[in-house]
């Protein structure tokens, strides 16, 4: 689970680098950095990661299509997955 959360990162500050928005990927590295236990804790359900791997095909697919719309959309569902999935975690409705 450490490599996928290695991962997830990568992919969050390259989208934060791509942007080209230094703030953004300074956010993203903040976000990162608190949210690593919840983040490592989700990584361990082959669910949720499987979850999240679907989330970054869906942006990703967004961003090379050039369709900003669609890219944006993707990005907050991912968002509000892993609000709803952290909200989860902490009540107790995963099994870790």
């Amino acid at each position: 689970s450490d490599e996928l959360v290695k991962l997830d990162r990568k992919f969050h500050h390259r989208i934060g680098e791509a942007c080209g928005n230094s703030l953004l990927t300074s956010l993203i590295e903040v976000l990162m950095d608190a949210m690593v236990n919840p983040r490592r804790s989700l990584m361990r359900l082959r669910t949720q990661a499987g979850a999240s791997w679907s989330d970054h095909t869906r942006i990703m697919e967004a961003i090379r299509s050039g369709d900003a719309d669609l890219a944006e959309d993707a990005m907050c569902n991912h968002i509000e997955n892993v609000r709803r999935n952290i909200i989860a975690l902490r009540d107790g409705k995963f099994d870790i």
